[in-house]
Parts: C-alpha cells; sequence; structure tokens
C-alpha cells in the first residue's frame, strides 16, 4: 500500500502513487489508518501492561490552547517544538481528568491550570510538544508515523518513573491514530547524555587533572565530578529495571546516550520506536 515499485524502468503508470488521483490517495490512506487504529485497540485488550497498569491522568488540550514556539528538533516522523504560551478555553475544562490514586505526588503538576500558569521556568520553556512533520516522502511513512505517535503516547499514559520521560498531555481528537494533528506534550529537556560524555565530562576531567593526567588541587571538584556519572549510571538501571519489572522492553540501547539529561537526572524518550511487544503482546 502506497508502495512504489523499485524497478522504475518497468513500472507501469498506474503502479506509482504519482499517478493517483487525490481521491484514491485519500482513500488508501483513510484505509491504512483505519487498519493501524484497529491494530492499536488490539494492542489495548491483549497488552498486560496497558491493562493491568492503569493510566495516569494525563489532561488533553484543544489546538488552539497550546501557542508553540522555536523548533528544537526533528526526528524521522515528528518535530518538536518548545511550547511558549497555553492559554485555556473555559469550555474545554471537561478535558481535564479526574485524579487518579496512582502516581499521587504528581497530580499537581498535572494539571491544565497548573500547566498554564507554570509554562515558563527560569523564562525559558518548561514543555514541547512532539508532533507529526508537515512533509513527507509518501504517504504510507505520515501514516505509520501517526501510528507510531499513537503507541508512543498510549505507553507513556501508564509509565510513571522519574527517570523516563513524562507525558504531560496531549491533544483532544476524535482519533489519536488518524488525526494527523495529534500531539503529545513532554517536558522540554536540554542536554543529551551523548554531549555530556564526548564534550562536557572530558572537558571539566582536563580542567581538574594536572600533567600525566595526576589529580589537581581541586579534589572536591573531582569527586563532584566522578559522582555526577555515578549517578547518571544510576539513573539508567533505575530506569531499566522499572521497566524490565513492566515487563518492556527499551530496545535501543546502542542509542542511550541520546537520552536527555536536565536537572541533574537522565530521561529516556522516543518510545515510538523503542517498546516493543512481543507477538502476544506484554
Amino acid at each position: 500500500m502506497f508502495k512504489k515499485t523499485k524497478d522504475k524502468k518497468n513500472q507501469r503508470p498506474h503502479e506509482s502513487e504519482h499517478y493517483l488521483g487525490a481521491a484514491d490517495v485519500t482513500a488508501l490512506r483513510d484505509k491504512t489508518l483505519a487498519k493501524y487504529e484497529q491494530e492499536l485497540e488490539t494492542m489495548k485488550k491483549k497488552s498486560l501492561f496497558l491493562k493491568d497498569d492503569n493510566s495516569r491522568c494525563v489532561p488533553k488540550f484543544g489546538l488552539d490552547e497550546i501557542k508553540v514556539g522555536n523548533l528544537l528538533g526533528v526526528g524521522g516522523f515528528c518535530s518538536v517544538r518548545e511550547i511558549k504560551d497555553i492559554t485555556l478555553d473555559p469550555s474545554l475544562s471537561h478535558l481535564q481528568p479526574e485524579f487518579q490514586v496512582k502516581d499521587a505526588e504528581f497530580h499537581e503538576t498535572e494539571t491544565r491550570d497548573y500547566m498554564s500558569k507554570s509554562f515558563l521556568r527560569h523564562k525559558s520553556a518548561r514543555y514541547a510538544v512532539k508532533q507529526m512533520k508537515v512533509k513527507f516522502d509518501d504517504e504510507k511513512q505520515r501514516c505509520r508515523g501517526m501510528f507510531d505517535l499513537a503507541i508512543e503516547a498510549e505507553y507513556l499514559s501508564h509509565l510513571a518513573h522519574p527517570n523516563i520521560i513524562k507525558m504531560r498531555g496531549s491533544l483532544f481528537c476524535e482519533s489519536d491514530v488518524k488525526d494527523s494533528r495529534f500531539c503529545i506534550v513532554l517536558d522540554r529537556l536540554n542536554d543529551t547524555l551523548q554531549e555530556k560524555i564526548d564534550a562536557i565530562w572530558p572537558k571539566e576531567y582536563k580542567s581538574l587533572t594536572g600533567p600525566f593526567a595526576m589529580i589537581g588541587k581541586d579534589r572536591g571538584k573531582m569527586t563532584r565530578l566522578f559522582l555526577d556519572r555515578m549517578i547518571v549510571a544510576h539513573d539508567l538501571s533505575s530506569a531499566f529495571r522499572y521497566l524490565h519489572s513492566k515487563r518492556i522492553i527499551y530496545r535501543d540501547l546502542v542509542r542511550f546516550a541520546q537520552c536527555r539529561y536536565s536537572l541533574s537526572y537522565v530521561c529516556f524518550l522516543n518510545f515510538c520506536y523503542n517498546v516493543l511487544p512481543p507477538s502476544s503482546y506484554i
């Protein structure tokens, strides 16, 4: 579906997406998204984790309530932008879910009212929005990206750990899969752990050591640098232990260093790619 023939010389005109009319492309897209939506519902029903662990009280927002700012990054399917303003519409107050017993320590910060008043931290954006990119090579990629973002939102709404990126909200729409405007609100984080490992920590270490890699005079700073790295190792292992206790595999271990590093703790992200349920659904 939407797939182009690899051998372009032998490709017949009617086999290319470029020769499909707008109505045909729309029909194929709707059919694909309907299939993905059914797969997501099947996953929800069969996944022990999604069934046994109640979803956190994640609020929803209207499309016009969130104002986005600077672009923070672009991935395979999605882009991430900082949120520069949250202006609540009184008619949408019903989008704030009732509090649940689980994860009580985060209830105060997981409300529409709190987020609208605290979208800045030290005059910088506190939250970011992850949404679909505008341009895609073909509709197949767009549909797959919409499905992956819906999966990520579903898992993040059930996960509660300080070292796993927290979903603070999502867009209110009829279908998380079918609506290309669907987006999720996350904490805005700063450096990547890769930057810490490749640049920041080596620079600090070099400034604290003397000739022949001997420790300099300020042993206190060297100890704090060592402890900083030990805390990161602890945070990573803590997140892994939590995920494994939920029978979830974070499979992108080679790229673990791209986890975000903020406020002295590490956060895993990109769960649309890294949550891997086996065929029986975990």
